[in-house]
């Protein structure tokens, strides 16, 4: 252990560098030109080879110790949240990373820099794929859809695209770390399945004749609460979580909302 220690210390500098840098320029999903650039940018440095993601952001490199083994897939998440009331927020975008991808990155930066280094890889097998992954938040759905539309992706989510695009193909174990208030290894995590449902209602005079129209928005809440009432039957060993949001609501204070 004191060989991956030694390797990893000698790496400070550029770890920590990494993390700030991140931090001091937070985008979010399928956005990260930066982040992916700069990404790129320090494993090119280290000597790797790099696939970079068609149309999008990101990109994976496999280090091949040229024995028999199983493939070991490391992530980093290269994306940020928005919380405009975070006091380091972008003035503008309102990005920030409060959700720790920052020291992600940092660490997938770290581990393929003290895998340079000599005598590490000897005692290991198999393959390591080391991947900056884009779009783990799930956000601006308006913006993800277009790109869908646009044919540039077909989900929503960077980690099923990259799975869909063959990205992951021939792994067999996934892994990565994130910030969290202990340290601990857990296994398993969730996937995310995302449906988009549009209710049209008709619009009506909300003075005049408000019984002529169909509210939407009402019909929306009704089915918020719906899903919400069966939430007690879903079993916690299946891990399902549902996280509704109504991303248009109306355009006006009326009862009958255009949608």
């Amino acid at each position: 252990m004191e060989l991956y220690r030694n390797a990893v210390e000698k790496f400070r500098d550029l770890i920590l560098e990494a993390e700030r840098f991140v931090w001091a320029h937070p985008e979010t999903g399928y956005k990260e030109t930066v982040t992916s650039g700069y990404m790129a940018e320090k494993f090119r440095a280290l000597g790797y080879e790099l696939t970079m993601a068609e149309g999008i952001t990101g990109f994976y490199t496999v280090i091949d110790t040229g024995r028999p083994g199983p493939e070991v897939l490391v992530m980093g998440e290269l994306d940020s949240i928005i919380c405009p009331a975070h006091k380091d927020a972008d003035p503008t975008t309102g990005a920030v990373h409060s959700c720790g991808h920052n020291a992600q990155c940092a660490a997938l930066l770290g581990l393929a820099a003290a895998l340079t280094e000599p005598g590490v890889l000897d005692e290991m097998s198999g393959r390591i794929r080391l991947c900056a992954v884009p779009a783990e938040e799930l956000l601006e759905i308006e913006y993800r859809s277009g790109l869908r539309d646009a044919g540039k992706i077909k989900y929503l989510g960077g980690k099923t695209e990259f799975l869909h695009r063959g990205y992951f193909d021939g792994v067999d174990i996934a892994f990565m770390v994130h910030t969290s208030s202990d340290y601990a290894i857990r296994g398993g995590s969730v996937g995310c399945i995302t449906k988009k449902i549009l209710y049209k209602g008709v619009a009506a005079h909300a003075g005049g004749s408000p019984w002529a129209g169909k509210n939407a928005l009402y019909a929306a809440t009704c089915g918020i609460n719906a899903v919400n009432a069966i939430r007690e039957t879903f079993s916690e060993p299946d891990i399902i979580r549902v996280h509704p949001i109504i991303t248009h609501g109306g355009d006006m204070v009326t009862p009958f909302p255009r949608r």
